[in-house]
């Protein structure tokens, strides 16, 4: 998304100066070893010194790449938590703008709890070949939330740069408190949802656990 772009070049900015710092130390370490090689008197001395300087290199070594990956982990996850929030707003906006506060902190809800179930409806981002599961990429999953079915009238504008139409900024608020566990889930573990004005297979012979608004509510579909 646009609003990544940023933080994706503050982490690439971060890699090239640590990169270029990793090769001044590397010259200064050079040069040491030279002044070494002139200084030993004696074979084993010059032996002795080089590796002693050797595992020393070895061990900035290390610590330089464990620093490397974890400025990566660190501004990798940043990135992903504002992209939680986004995108967890826009799919708020896109699907209950019109249900006031508790419509839309039913549906905050119902994607926290599918997110939180590590269910196949649950999405996932890759960060150093482990799957981590994402409220974003929950949201994002293909065919779960119609707003971002390329076809839905939503789509448009949830993919624009920035939302200035009333009301995101209210589910920006309830995304925020979703996110960081504040807003309790009230819909009794609710992992679907439909409208009133329609009756899909999956809710035949479902009871719905949760009804606000115009949206029916359930957690008892696998």
């Amino acid at each position: 998304m646009d609003w990544g772009v940023i933080s994706g070049c503050s982490l690439l900015l971060g890699l090239i100066l640590a990169l270029v710092r990793l090769g001044e130390w590397k010259a200064r370490q050079e040069v040491r070893l030279n002044n070494l090689e002139k200084h030993c008197e004696t074979s084993d001395g010059k032996v002795d010194a080089l590796a002693v300087l050797q595992s020393q290199q070895n061990l900035v070594l290390t610590e330089i790449k464990t620093r490397l990956e974890f400025l990566v982990d660190s501004k990798m996850k940043r990135k992903k938590t504002m992209d939680d929030l986004q995108i967890l707003a826009r799919t708020l906006f896109g699907e209950a703008r019109g249900e006031g506060d508790e419509g839309l902190e039913a549906v905050a809800c119902v994607i926290i709890n599918r997110f939180n179930a590590k269910k196949w409806f649950t999405g996932y981002y890759v960060l150093n070949g482990k799957k981590i599961p994402s409220v974003a990429q929950t949201c994002l999953k293909k065919a779960q939330f119609s707003c971002w079915n390329k076809n839905d009238p939503n789509y448009k504008l949830l993919r624009q740069k920035t939302i200035s139409t009333y009301g995101f900024q209210k589910c920006l608020l309830i995304a925020k408190r979703a996110i960081t566990g504040q807003l309790a889930d009230f819909t009794n573990g609710a992992l679907f949802y439909h409208t009133k004005q329609i009756k899909p297979q999956w809710a035949v012979g479902k009871t719905p656990c949760y009804i606000t608004g115009n949206h029916l509510f359930y957690n008892d579909v696998e």
